[in-house]
């Protein structure tokens, strides 16, 4: 006997049961077209027919484990008659259970000394009794793997006296078994092989079977209205019955006739085919008995098909259509043989395939450095040029004003490279950071039009904008930085890829979701590169980048942040014709009507004062330049110590803009105490510090401005407490 050999009886039985599948394939589809002029008898035969197939799915189902314990039985031979050492024993009944997910238990019981005279030093061994007998039980619980000891009481049960009383292989159950004092019953059979050498028995190798997932296969079958499978075992305990109030109850005592047919066939171990009244329904039955017969034992079980007369006649298609159902159960138990065979080979394909992604994402990201160093270098080559223009030569008032221009167009440039190489970094981290408030769509798309209209004209191109007329602004509730990126980003898009024509941005009410898109008449994208166009570092084609510029992460961005505000996004496009991009945000489609008391003036700031706490001096210049020409009062703070006492020593003060990142104590912990004796006053946080764990935190601020910020959103945010 060799390992060799139990590979060659593990590969013959796949092919069987290959061969059986297909058998019952061809004649499953050959039912399914012949002629329907004899659909009662039809119907019998092909009853009798699931019946067989039912069976044998079953049969394969407790023959995997009988293969199994076979196997580890035929192992254990050689190990002992090698001399090995007990682990090797430990490692296949570890194995087993791990590779096998039907399989609750694989375990081993020798009689004293008969694996290798060795008991007496493996006394004291937690794995072994106290007398150190070759006995072992691996289980699992809960997807982990645990080790009960067993008792010397288990071998005079008779899962152990029968195979040594009559040197059989045993399949017995069903039965409830609680494993080494885990609170959870199992409901289960176990499959019995024993050791025999010259007519001596030595022991028995056991595998333990969860029967609830065989159960569920079985009563999910259903045939006609009131048909059905139900699996017994020898003793006639009702393993599945699609009335769930019949398992586990005994057929014997429910056909209340010792003498009866269905008696004398199960206990038997027959095939039988028969028309009755059935115990089960009371209706008039065709009942089909098969047997299913496990290794070399004796007990057989049996699988019971029972279908209405009445419905036969009727429902011939049905029944085929669980025939196929029954067929699609061995079908799942053959994948599985297959899959255990095929894992090392899928395995090394799957190894190849990340060794190549690898590879391509490390050239993508070779591409990406190379061309944001460009991109990079381009906006400081203009920032830098006509800074030192206006500082080392003396322009006209109009060139001075168009160098300025350059320069703020450049600085603009290098934060959106620089602000999406950024956002880049959080999305890969899972580090994104929502600020949820209530959204005017009509404002936001109103502002991107603003932004990008000159540039757009610059251009040569018109930016249209499609808004639904209606008194009420459509609100959603979203994060509006997150939404003013997306559009910014199809926008830039927009603009860069159109040589002329016209840009169209709108929107419309859609079922629950407000659907926003963005449409150009520019070089359209091939087919060939649309599944691309939303990968990190890439165009769809490199040539594009060296045409048009740009990173190439702007719309895995806005991917990714469409998907983070509970949306979708995609595009319809024709090269050469224009691309449009479409997304869509979840809306509660609840209208707030337009007041004249929304739109707030600088200038009624009167008597309005604002302390500005940041440890930058130049950011509290930056802040007060911005309300230089409004009536309100600026007062600066250098830390949280400082803003506590001007909050304690000036009630007059209306808002406070606190920076996060504060020397000594940081903005969060000023402004808990601030909150605590001036609860009603606004609390702004103003900081580039902004993570995702300031989310859990930013309850504690009234709303969050993110530097760097653009004066009217900033301005805008303010006037929204005064």
């Amino acid at each position: 006997m060799t390992l060799e050999k139990t590979h060659i009886n593990l590969k013959t039985a796949v092919y069987v049961t290959i061969l059986t599948a297909i058998v019952f394939i061809v004649l499953f589809a050959f039912i399914g077209v012949k002629n329907r002029k004899y659909a009662y008898e039809d119907s019998k035969a092909l009853a009798k027919e699931i019946s067989r197939k039912a069976a044998l799915e079953t049969e394969i189902y407790l023959s995997s484990a009988l293969m199994v314990a076979r196997s580890i039985e035929q192992k254990s031979r050689i190990i002992r008659e090698a001399g090995l050492e007990r682990k090797k024993v430990v490692n296949l009944l570890v194995n087993a259970i791990q590779r096998n997910p039907n399989f609750l238990a694989a375990w081993t019981m020798w009689e004293p000394n008969a694996f290798d005279n060795s008991d007496k030093e493996f006394i004291g061994d937690t794995l072994y009794d106290d007398k150190g007998t070759m006995s072992l039980c691996f289980f699992k619980y809960d997807n982990n793997l645990l080790f009960e000891k067993d008792e010397i009481s288990d071998f005079n049960a008779d899962y152990y006296a029968i195979p040594k009383r009559y040197k059989t292989e045993l399949l017995i159950g069903p039965f409830y078994y609680q494993y080494g004092g885990y609170p959870y019953v199992f409901y289960e059979t176990s499959v019995i092989v024993p050791v025999i050498e010259d007519s001596i028995f030595l022991g028995v190798f056991g595998i333990d079977i969860n029967l609830e997932n065989l159960k569920d296969k079985l009563n999910s079958v259903k045939l006609y209205k009131s048909g059905y499978l139900s699996l017994i075992s020898n003793n006639g305990t009702i393993i599945s019955h699609a009335d769930s109030s019949f398992i586990k109850k005994n057929i014997f005592k429910i056909v209340n006739e010792p003498d009866s047919i269905t008696f004398k066939t199960i206990k038997e171990g027959k095939e039988l085919a028969f028309e009755l009244k059935s115990e089960f329904t009371n209706l008039k039955v065709f009942r089909f008995l098969y047997p299913i017969k496990i290794g070399n034992g004796n007990t057989p079980w049996s699988m019971m098909v029972e279908i209405p007369i009445n419905e036969a006649n009727t429902r011939s298609k049905q029944l085929l259509f669980i025939a196929f159902f029954t067929l699609f159960i061995g079908i799942s138990l053959l994948v599985f043989l297959i899959i255990n065979i095929l894992d090392r080979k899928q395995y090394e394909r799957n190894l190849l395939e990340a060794i190549k992604k690898v590879k391509e994402s490390d050239e993508l990201k070779t591409a990406f450095l190379n061309n944001i160093s460009h991109e990079i270098r381009t906006p400081l080559n203009g920032i830098i040029g006509f800074s030192d223009l206006l500082t080392n030569t003396e322009p006209s008032k109009e060139a001075k004003q168009n160098f300025n221009e350059i320069i703020r167009s450049s600085c603009n440039q290098l934060l959106s490279i620089i602000s999406n190489v950024l956002e880049l970094s959080k999305i890969q981290t899972g580090n994104v950071a929502l600020i949820i408030t209530e959204v005017s769509i009509e404002q936001s798309i109103s502002i991107i039009v603003q932004t990008y209209e000159k540039s757009a004209k610059d251009n040569g191109l018109s930016i249209n904008m499609n808004l639904p007329h209606r008194s009420s602004r459509f609100m959603l509730r979203t994060d509006a930085g997150k939404l003013h990126q997306i559009l910014s980003n199809l926008i830039s898009n927009a603009i860069k890829f159109t040589q002329s024509g016209f840009i169209e941005i709108g929107f419309e009410e859609k079922k629950s979701a407000i659907q926003l898109y963005v449409k150009d008449s520019g070089i359209g994208i091939s087919s060939e590169n649309s599944k691309y166009m939303y990968e990190i570092f890439t165009h769809g084609d490199q040539s594009i980048s060296r045409k048009y510029g740009g990173v190439g992460i702007g719309l895995s961005i806005t991917k990714a942040f469409v998907e983070l505000l509970g949306g979708k996004i995609w595009f319809e496009s024709e090269l050469n014709k224009g691309t449009t991009f479409y997304f869509t945000l979840p809306y509660d489609k609840t209208p707030i009507k337009l007041s004249k008391n929304n739109v707030l003036e600088l200038n009624s700031l009167t008597n309005f004062k604002i302390l500005v706490t940041d440890d930058e001096q130049s950011n509290f210049i930056l802040i007060n330049e911005l309300f230089k020409n409004t009536n309100a009062e600026l007062i600066w703070a250098k830390d949280g110590n400082e803003a506590i006492m001007y909050c304690q020593q000036d009630e007059s003060i209306n808002l406070v803009l606190m920076d996060i990142k504060l020397p000594g104590m940081n903005g969060y912990e000023a402004t808990k105490l601030i909150k605590s004796f001036r609860p009603d006053l606004p609390i702004i946080a103003v900081s580039a510090f902004i993570q995702s764990k300031d989310i859990e935190q930013q309850i504690i601020f009234d709303s969050i401005i993110s530097k760097p910020f653009k004066s009217d959103e900033f301005i805008s945010t303010i006037l929204k407490y005064t």
